[in-house]
């Protein structure tokens, strides 16, 4: 008997997918563990020490450096934070498709991009549009993180343990941050400098939605 599309449709799918223990899974991993330790070692090559330190002094020369040291400590803070939930994606994953890797090549694009606000917050300190652009950037990771997990879960490549509760809670986490990452555009005008507060601010956030869900958990 000849096979419906969608028949073939499913077939396709099915061949099409890489579990834990394929090479694309592992490559995959390590590629975005080196793109995320190259868009670190950028950031550190932003930071030069100014030309004048002999003629005027290292202590100057060192205040001088507060923009630049401030942008590289919350870039790093940022991609930390990003390397993190990267992993613990992967760590609900019991496999990837064609879909789920092209989801995750354009999230490395969007952290090798990194370095470009970061060089924006440490040349233009007192300018709003620099941590715009920064948001931005994040609430496109965020959005694409999310997109991912609720992809993965919707096509049954999400680790059968995960519970119905986990993968809403997981959800919510994604939305509030993308939510939160968005805002802050806007309010960057009026906050300018202390806009990172806001991102810092989503860690306490992120465990209040973690602790709710697990307490719905039980229930």
């Amino acid at each position: 008997m000849s096979q419906s599309r969608g028949e073939r449709t499913r077939d396709r799918r099915t061949h099409d997918r890489y579990g834990r223990e394929s090479v694309l899974f592992a490559r995959l991993l390590a590629l975005s563990d080196g793109v995320f330790a190259i868009s670190l070692t950028l950031l550190v090559l932003n930071i030069e020490v100014p030309a004048d330190a002999e003629t005027g002094g290292l202590a100057p020369a060192l205040v001088a450096l507060q923009p630049d040291l401030i942008a590289f400590a919350v870039t790093v803070f940022v991609v930390g934070i990003y390397w993190r939930n990267h992993h613990q994606l992967f760590e609900t994953f019991r496999g990837l498709d064609g879909t789920l890797v092209g989801l995750s090549i354009g999230y490395l694009a969007l952290i090798a991009l990194v370095p470009l606000p970061n060089d924006l917050l440490s040349s233009y300190p007192g300018d709003p549009w620099a941590y715009v652009a920064f948001a931005l950037l994040l609430t496109l990771l965020s959005a694409l993180d999310t997109g991912a997990f609720v992809y993965a879960w919707r096509s049954g490549l999400v680790r059968h343990s995960m519970t119905a509760a986990t993968a809403r809670t997981e959800v919510i986490r994604g939305l509030v941050s993308t939510v939160v990452f968005a805002a802050s555009a806007p309010l960057a005008f009026a906050l300018v400098g202390f806009t990172p507060l806001l991102w810092i601010a989503l860690l306490v956030l992120d465990r209040l939605v973690v602790s709710a869900g697990e307490r719905a958990d039980l229930d």
